[in-house]
């Protein structure tokens, strides 16, 4: 696992969810529960991929979407109910029918860093529900975000066991 980034540099990519922690997201610890974790982090992927062109009408009038492959969660300081989180995602790669991302949890009331959730995920056809290629207008914007993300000065701390070549 490489270093954590510090908040100023987690910044430098774009913020895809805001939110307040409800009552409803505690467990019996009195903190978020590990469902609501990954419940944020989708909403925050959701952001990307409509920002990339696979929203809701693409979804419908195509029959394609996404399916997440694999995924590693990383729990690094307590969210608690009412403390405001933000959510920044950066995107790691893509490839064929597959994109790589990291994304980052920060507890905006307790100004730190509380999780990273590294995903892998492929385009699907909906229909087949299998692996499909992009659209070519789809991949020139998510490999516009890659290399965006690649230009950062600071490497992504990845779990080093996720790829985009798995089966």
């Amino acid at each position: 696992m490489r270093k954590l980034p510090t908040l100023e540099q987690i910044g430098e990519v774009p913020k895809t969810f805001t939110g307040t922690i409800p009552v409803d997201y505690l467990d019996e610890m009195g903190h978020m529960n590990v469902m609501w974790y990954t419940y944020v982090y989708s909403q925050a992927i959701r952001h990307v991929l409509e920002s990339v062109g696979l929203d809701r009408e693409y979804i419908e009038s195509q029959r394609k979407g996404t399916f997440a492959m694999e995924k590693h969660l990383r729990y690094l300081a307590e969210v608690r109910v009412g403390e405001q989180v933000s959510v920044y995602t950066r995107v790691v790669d893509r490839q064929g029918s597959r994109f790589h991302l990291i994304q980052f949890m920060v507890n905006d009331s307790r100004t730190r860093l509380a999780s990273t959730m590294e995903t892998v995920s492929t385009h699907v056809d909906l229909t087949e529900r299998r692996s499909a290629p992009f659209p070519p207008e789809i991949a020139a914007e998510f490999d516009g975000l890659v290399a965006r993300h690649q230009r950062l000065k600071w490497s992504s701390p990845l779990c080093d066991v996720m790829s985009l070549h798995r089966k």
